[in-house]
């Protein structure tokens, strides 16, 4: 009894240290503000993780790793209600004879009897993957942190069915209530013939399971096993828009840009503790897949690395050592590999635990722009462009209705004209792109609806500035465009192009702007 609850609250003291330290650093960030209603998204997060929908959404031919995790995660949550019930309250609290002396446990005894195997295939399977067939997306995973976590899953089950086993043999529960014993552990309980070793077996075995479950607590808050519990929280506070951008506010510069981790919101420095290292991220980013130095599972465990460095320098008003941006060791990231993102949003569609890759790498391209000036050539007539023409080529906004000088068009007008078609940059002065401009003004015509159009008025919606991190004049486009079309009485917008179709839905929206916006493919389907 002393020897179980010393070594018990030994090990929860441990894990509940590391937590309060973990918390603490988490605190360092920008307060995060919850969207939604808190229950109903706890309520969400629990149904999550026990469908485990991350895992199926992932789950394709080339990779059916899911299925182990699956199988291991399943397996996890009847053994946690095992350990609470019939190890900590039942031998705890000295009630055993009790708890384990009724049918209710002969027939849980049943479902992990059951259970144990799954999780011993599903762990056995991610070493042989990990260590003998390795996918790309786990290259440099190789790791002793890897290894001792699935060796500790895979001895659960194993030390578990050695435990029922010794009952078995001794005649005890879960023999005896007229439920046949659990077919696994009956079949192993033929090795302990011997009444005079049987209790000795039995205590190896019940200190072995024990003492891994214990281990295990111990080291959850410094190793990847980290990703259980940030991952359900980190369910539980994000955003019901995924991947949404904050908004500047000229009173507080640190949402000019993020240059230091602590310029991170709560939330995204939370992102990092969910990380599984799993490389689904890498595995569909098109930067990754063609060379580029953009790797959006280094991004994350760089953010992770530099907050573990210096946040607690941070804690006690000291400055970083490590600088986030532009450094050359783990926990700096390269400006090359924050420009190579395309924001296609694709690492956030396929990560488990709803981690969002692309706003702290927008965040970080603020700082750049905003506060530093530095961004690649590229974007230096790009950006006057836009600020001055309100086009990335600097051509006259004069010439932006030029598209429809061989058809008749009518201006919008406010009561008489049901939608704006808001043409967009591309679909006004790209040569190829008007082709498909004026093909939808006549699918329109021809199916009589009612549109009009800005012609000269039309400024760019600033899609690609919020993008690159030029939030200040994203953010001055946006309100003009706002007030321009409520001034002429705009409420219903077709788009041609689908960043304009984004940017107008979502991104103004922030700004309280309550447009109904259809891309055109929508309104012809």
């Amino acid at each position: 009894f002393v020897l179980f609850w010393g070594l018990t609250i030994f090990a929860a003291g441990i894990f509940l240290m590391r937590g309060y330290q973990l918390l603490k650093l988490l605190a360092l960030g920008r307060e995060t503000k919850k969207q939604g209603s808190l229950i109903k998204q706890i309520i969400l997060a629990i149904g999550h993780m026990i469908v485990q929908e991350c895992q199926f959404k992932n789950i394709r031919k080339k990779d059916r790793a899911g299925i182990g995790h699956l199988f291991m995660v399943w397996g996890f949550l009847l053994f946690v209600t095992y350990y609470f019930f019939f190890i900590v309250i039942a031998f705890g609290f000295g009630i055993a004879e009790t708890m384990e002396h009724n049918a209710i446990y002969a027939v849980y005894c049943w479902v992990m009897d059951i259970a144990a195997p799954f999780v011993f295939i599903g762990a056995l399977w991610g070493i042989i993957r990990r260590y003998f067939f390795l996918p790309k997306r786990l290259e440099g995973q190789r790791t002793w942190e890897a290894l001792v976590i699935l060796i500790t899953v895979l001895l659960h089950p194993i030390t578990h069915v050695g435990k029922i086993a010794t009952q078995i043999a001794a005649d005890s529960a879960p023999v005896g209530f007229g439920i046949a014993s659990p077919p696994l552990s009956a079949a192993l309980s033929n090795l302990y013939t011997n009444p005079a070793t049987v209790e000795g077996w039995h205590t190896f075995w019940f200190w072995s399971h024990w003492g891994f479950v214990l281990l295990v607590l111990a080291i959850i808050g410094y190793t990847r096993y980290l990703h259980v519990p940030a991952a359900i929280i980190n369910d539980i506070m994000r955003s019901p828009k995924k991947g949404e951008l904050s908004l500047i506010d000229l009173k507080d510069k640190k949402t000019f840009g993020t240059a230091r981790v602590d310029n991170f919101t709560q939330k995204q420095l939370l992102d990092t503790y969910a990380c599984v290292v799993c490389g689904y991220c890498q595995d569909v980013c098109p930067a990754a897949n063609t060379g580029k130095p953009l790797n959006p599972r280094l991004i994350i465990r760089d953010i992770k690395s530099n907050l573990m460095t210096n946040g607690p320098l941070i804690q006690h008003k000291k400055e970083p050592v490590l600088p986030l941006i532009g450094g050359d060791k783990e926990g700096s990231i390269a400006e090359e590999a924050l420009w190579a993102c395309t924001t296609c949003w694709a690492c956030m569609e396929v990560c488990p635990v709803y981690i969002e890759h692309v706003p702290k790498i927008i965040d970080m391209r603020r700082h750049l722009v905003q506060m530093q000036s530095k961004f690649p050539e590229e974007l230096l007539n790009f950006f006057e462009n836009i600020e001055q023409r309100s086009n990335p080529w600097g051509i006259a906004p004069a010439d932006r209705a030029k598209w429809a000088a061989d058809i008749t068009t009518k201006p919008f007008e406010a009561g008489k004209t049901e939608y704006l078609f808001y043409v967009g940059c591309f679909g006004a002065f790209d040569a190829r792109a008007r082709q498909v401009t004026l093909a939808i003004t006549r699918v329109l015509d021809a199916a009589g609806v009612s549109w009009g159009i800005l012609g000269k008025d039309e400024k760019c919606c600033g899609d690609s500035l919020r993008r690159l991190g030029n939030e200040f004049i994203f953010d001055k486009m946006a309100r003009e465009n706002i007030k321009l079309f409520q001034d002429r009485g705009i409420t219903k917008i077709i788009t041609e192009c689908p960043h304009c179709f984004t940017t107008l839905k979502n991104d103004y929206a922030q700004y309280g702007a309550n447009f109904e916006v259809i891309h055109h493919t929508e309104l012809f389907d």
